[in-house]
């Protein structure tokens, strides 16, 4: 089965009618070359593109902590935007907390599956994920963190306020059954309030 990508952007936007996405701003090619007011630092900048599923191994991600630094290298992320065959960049707020990967996968044997784990561009080496088949309780919740290595991270984590989170994306892709499914990395555990937020996030559909 071939399958559709939702851009990050649009991936976020239908994401945000039911749970808490960090906030980004879109813009054309010819719409960043333009002068753009950025009320505060730091920021990330994200070159949207189906070339780019991982932005960080294909220079698609930059941060900035400053204005100068970020006009300084706007010619480089347009060249860089226009070898990926971009048509959009998105800037988005960086906010500071832990990362953790979630998705939701159709699986041929087992239905849908929940994935959670440890999250961020290093998801892929660390590998500290678990698994579980759908529907689940709060409890089988409790114990698929528990399963997860790096304590460091899991005994920060506020159970209620991520199962509330993760209820409502599991009741999202059971409600658009076009879904095939999502990936949420990272989801940051905001540092004080605990919250999980959406920084980056991909859909899949039939």
């Amino acid at each position: 089965m071939v399958l559709k990508v939702v851009d990050e952007y649009k991936s976020e936007e239908m994401l945000s009618k039911v749970l808490d996405v960090v906030s980004s701003y879109s813009f054309t090619l010819n719409e960043f070359k333009e002068e753009l007011e950025i009320s505060h630092y730091p920021i990330f900048v994200k070159i949207i593109s189906n070339k780019a599923v991982h932005k960080v191994k294909s220079g698609a991600l930059f941060e900035f902590l400053s204005d100068n630094a970020f006009v300084k290298q706007k010619p480089l992320i347009l060249k860089r935007a226009k070898a990926l065959g971009s048509k959009k960049i998105i800037i988005q707020e960086k906010i500071y907390g832990d990362e953790l990967i979630i998705g939701i996968k159709e699986d041929a044997k087992f239905g849908k599956l929940l994935m959670i784990g440890l999250g961020g561009k290093f998801a892929e080496q660390l590998k500290d994920v678990s698994f579980r088949v759908l529907p689940i309780t709060k409890k089988d919740f409790e114990k698929q963190i528990l399963e997860l290595k790096n304590k460091a991270v899991t005994t920060k984590i506020n159970i209620n306020k991520l199962w509330l989170f993760t209820s409502k994306l599991i009741a999202f892709a059971h409600k658009h059954k076009e879904i095939v499914f999502i990936d949420l990395n990272p989801v940051i555990i905001e540092a004080d309030t605990k919250k999980p937020i959406i920084v980056d996030a991909r859909i899949y559909i039939k």
